[in-house]
Order: structure tokens, then sequence, then C-alpha cells
């Protein structure tokens, strides 16, 4: 009865200690996991700074370029007389004309190689010398299937040569259809240059048009213009569709406002927009009479 307790007790034991370490090695995967969660946090925490201080970067950049592309704005209508007297006005009646090449591809099918009638010949060979009806056998069969061979050659180069002089032809018809468009485009705009050096009304009008049109204003200013040559008094009329003060941008600074995460943007005042308006309209009215000068002297 002893005994029996002493083992009962053993196991008891046993099972105690085997309890504590299981416990123990819990406890450990417990520290090792609270470990590697407060890591993962450190981690996120400085990926949350280091893109917070990322966004507050490119924010501010966005926000210094949207001020420069304003103030370049600004810039341009200030100087529009002078960035039209930097610029060598030329014209160049050549540029109207149309000297592309015809880019279609003409696609020709290469015909098949002529069968070889070397490979229709018989082998020497002893039963054929020994045996001469094999051979002429053999002949016979041969001079057959290269027979057949060269009429599918010849119907096969037929139909390519055909098909290929059907595609030329209609490349053909396309390429001078397409030269004598160009032709007539060249043509016309020779037309265009000789009535404006005869000083012809349409000749005139053309030229100064093409003219204006060459000047660099600013994008967001709407011009539009008419043009009437009275060739009675040599009076070259102009009729301007004028910016109107609204197309002046009035952007002055944008800030990137960290506290809040959002943009601030300043505007010039009315005054000012007024005084850069009346300048250029000022401006634009000489810049016209430049290239007008600038053409008839």
């Amino acid at each position: 009865m002893a005994r029996k307790r002493s083992a009962l007790y053993s196991i008891a034991k046993e099972i105690e200690r085997a309890n504590k370490r299981a416990i123990a090695e819990q406890n450990r995967i417990n520290r090792q996991i609270e470990r590697e969660r407060r890591a993962f946090e450190r981690e996120q925490k400085a990926l949350e700074r280091q893109n917070a201080l990322l966004e507050k970067e490119n924010a501010i950049k966005y926000a210094e370029i949207l001020t420069k592309e304003a103030e370049n704005k600004r810039y341009i209508i200030n100087n529009l007389l002078k960035n039209i007297y930097k610029r060598k006005i030329r014209f160049n009646w050549e540029k109207y004309k149309d000297y592309s090449k015809f880019k279609e591809v003409l696609v020709q099918e290469d015909v098949p190689l002529k069968p070889n009638e070397d490979k229709y010949k018989t082998k020497k060979s002893l039963i054929n010398l020994l045996i001469p009806s094999r051979k002429r056998k053999e002949e016979e069969k041969l001079k057959e299937k290269l027979e057949f061979e060269l009429q599918n050659w010849k119907n096969d180069c037929k139909r390519i040569e055909e098909g290929n002089k059907l595609r030329k032809d209609e490349w053909l018809d396309k390429k001078s259809e397409f030269e004598k468009q160009q032709d007539s485009i060249n043509t016309h705009q020779d037309e265009i240059k000789k009535r404006f050096e005869n000083g012809e009304i349409d000749g005139i009008e053309f030229f100064f048009n093409e003219v204006l049109n060459s000047n660099n204003y600013p994008e967001y200013f709407n011009l539009d213009w008419e043009i009437e040559y009275n060739n009675l008094n040599k009076m070259l009329i102009i009729e301007y569709e004028l910016p109107k003060k609204s197309d002046i941008p009035n952007l002055k600074q944008v800030q990137y406002i960290q506290t809040r995460k959002e943009y601030k943007e300043t505007y010039i005042k009315e005054s000012e927009i007024n005084k850069i308006y009346e300048e250029a309209l000022y401006q634009l009215c000489l810049c016209v009479n430049y290239v007008y000068i600038a053409w008839i002297i």
C-alpha cells in the first residue's frame, strides 16, 4: 500500500513538473510575442513619421510649384512686348507646303523557287543496272511527279504575280492620288504667295493672319481677330477681340498649412489686376503694330 502511494506521489510530482515546464514555455512564448509586437509598433510609428515627413515635403514643394507657375504667368503678361522684340520675325512660305512622303508600303509576295529537277532523276544502283525495266518505271514515276510539281509551281507563280500586279496597281493609284493632292496644296500655296507679293486681298489677309497666329501669347488669353484688307487705300484693318479681365490669373501664392494639412491660397489685389490688365491691353496693341511694321518695312 505504501509502495502504491509512493508511485502515485511520484506521478503527481512529474505531472506538476510538466505543468510548470509548460507554463514556463508558454510564458516564454508570450514574452517573445510581446517583444515582436512592440518592435512592430516601433517600426510602424517610424514609418508613419517618415511618411508624414515625406507628405509634408511633397505638399510644400507642390505649393511652391503652384506659386512659381502663378508668378511666371504674371511675368509673361507683364513682358508681352519685350518677348516679341526678342523674337526674330520670319515668315517661311515653305512650311505651308506638303513635302511628306507617301507612307504606305507596297507589299509584294515572293514567288516560290522552281522545283529542282535533279531531285527527280533516278539514282545509280546495282538493282537498276540488273533490272532495266525497274529503272524505266522509276524514271516514269519521277517524271510524272516532276511535271506535277512544275505545273503547281507555274500555277502558284501565276497567282502570286497576278496578286502582286493588282496590289501594285492599287498602290500606284493611291500614290498618284496622294501626289495630286500634294501638288494641289503646294500649287495653291505658291498662288497665295504670288497674290501676297502682288498686293491682292486674299494673299495679304492670309499672310497677316498667319503672322498673328505665330505670336506666342499666353494660352489663357482667349484671343480672336478678324482681318480685312482694303485694296483701294491699301489699309489693313485688324479687329481684335481682346482678352477679358477675368483671363488674368489672380493667384499670388500657395502655402501648405501643416497643422490643418490643407493649402492656403492668397490672391493679388483688384487694383493690381486692373493695372496688369491695362498694361496687357496696351502691350497687345503695340505687339500687333510691331508685327505689322516689321513686315512692311
